[in-house]
């Protein structure tokens, strides 16, 4: 599969991998023992402050936030960067955490493995800086007391936004980076705290004031771009409902399977398997999915359990942001079962395609099973779950379906509901004055 996050988003996260001769920086002297008190409890004097300010989900990537007087010296008296360049206002630097014990030409100095980190210079003038590692709970801890050992309070979220007089949205931003559980979407997350759509405020608001010609048309056409984002930037912090659904029997566990590398559901050959709605979390090219399968959906169940499996799979299709619909690829009907509707976006998986006998063998062994049309849009896909075949395929048609566009790098995406409703209020507004009140409401100051 193509990886649109190089090609649409420009990840700063995956774009640094690139740097690959690190040289040490000029190692500086320890700010230790400036009169900040212990972890977790910050002096009122204390300028220099350090903050974890994303979650610690594994594999998560884990943001830290050190800004105040020394902020520089703190980091830079800890971290190797992989390129000889001096790092200004924006800049983001690929390298290797390595604690404040490794000296230049100290052989005999003991060491721990470095982290592969990246950190980030917000703002020169408050000496504003982001670290970006690895979501584990030791790399965090690490970066932590070292930054703690050079001088920095430690605290906590709510104490770091109580010192720093920040929008709502700064704050609804740094929220929703504490629930990210991917690299892809933690890219475009950090982007808006890193004020994305506060830029956007910000220059709309001088725009208006310019009087220029054309300028409530401009900032239309550019929130329209922004709430074409509306659901991707929900599902930055809440993963999309994937759902399974089908007539008994035609492979929907093997399917499920297939789909997340690992047995998740129990396959039998006999229908009726499945009685509740089994949940599995997934990954696909870097965007969160959480793909429920279903029991199989029949018009004559046979027992009560069975019933009551069929009415929460029925649930689960009202309200599922794609629905999978599976049929054994020897039904050539493929209709749905009476009293069902599809009213949410849907695939048709034609599944256990190696199994027809009249196929031609290259079609059953190969990806040429997949839909005659492009696979990325297709709305039907063939697939042999046992086999793998046309598996690909299908995630790409998920991915397609689910997200038709990736936003470009550095793009403003709002991220949840106040926001989507005041960029409602921007593009209704049809004079200056009204278009100012909606921006300055969308900022949140």
């Amino acid at each position: 599969m193509v990886d649109r996050t190089r090609q649409r988003h420009g990840c700063r996260l995956d774009a640094t991998n690139s740097l690959l001769i690190a040289r040490l920086m000029e190692s500086t002297t320890s700010t230790a023992g400036t009169g900040c008190q212990a972890i977790g409890s910050p002096a009122r004097g204390c300028q220099l402050i350090a903050c974890l300010v994303s979650g610690r989900d594994r594999a998560a990537i884990a943001v830290i936030s050190v800004r105040g007087h020394g902020a520089s010296e703190a980091i830079l008296r800890n971290f190797t960067s992989a390129a000889a360049r001096v790092i200004h206002r924006g800049d983001v630097r690929y390298g290797t955490w390595h604690g404040p014990s490794k000296v230049p030409g100290d052989q005999d100095a003991m060491t721990l493995p470095g982290e592969s980190v990246v950190v980030a210079l917000l703002d020169e003038l408050v000496d504003d800086w982001e670290i970006h590692c690895h979501g584990g709970e030791a790399a965090i801890e690490r970066i932590l007391q070292d930054l703690h050992f050079a001088g920095a309070a430690i605290v906590d979220s709510q104490d770091w936004l109580i010192g720093n007089d920040i929008s709502m949205l700064k704050e609804e931003s740094i929220d929703a980076i504490s629930r990210v559980t991917t690299m892809r979407t933690a890219a475009i997350v950090l982007d808006q705290v890193r004020g994305a759509m506060e830029d956007f405020v910000q220059h709309a608001l001088a725009f208006l004031k310019s009087d220029e010609v054309g300028a409530i048309e401009s900032i239309h056409n550019q929130t329209k771009t922004m709430l074409g984002y509306s659901d991707l930037g929900k599902h930055l912090t809440e993963p999309w409902s994937v759902v399974l659904a089908g007539a008994p029997n035609v492979g929907k566990s093997s399917l499920i399977n297939a789909l997340v590398g690992y047995q998740r559901s129990i396959t039998l050959d006999r229908p009726g398997t499945t009685r509740d709605v089994l949940h599995a979390d997934a990954v696909i090219d870097g965007w969160p999915i959480v793909l429920s399968d279903t029991a199989g959906i029949r018009t004559d169940p046979s027992e009560t359990i069975e019933q009551q499996g069929i009415k929460r799979a029925c649930e689960m299709l009202r309200t599922a942001d794609l629905v999978l619909w599976v049929q054994d690829a020897a039904d050539e009907g493929g209709d749905l079962e009476p009293g069902i509707d599809l009213l949410r976006p849907s695939i048709r998986v034609r599944n256990k395609v190696d199994l027809i006998s009249s196929a031609p063998e290259s079609c059953r062994d190969s990806e040429t099973l997949a839909s005659q049309k492009d696979a990325a849009t297709a709305q039907v896909v063939q697939t042999s779950a046992t086999l793998g075949t046309g598996i690909d395929r299908l995630r790409q048609a998920i991915i397609a379906t689910l997200i038709p566009e990736v936003p470009f790098a550095g793009a403003p995406v709002p991220l949840c509901d106040r926001q989507v409703r005041s960029l409602a209020d921007i593009l209704a507004a049809n004079n200056a004055r009204s278009m100012e009140r909606s921006l300055k409401q969308l900022l949140g100051h």
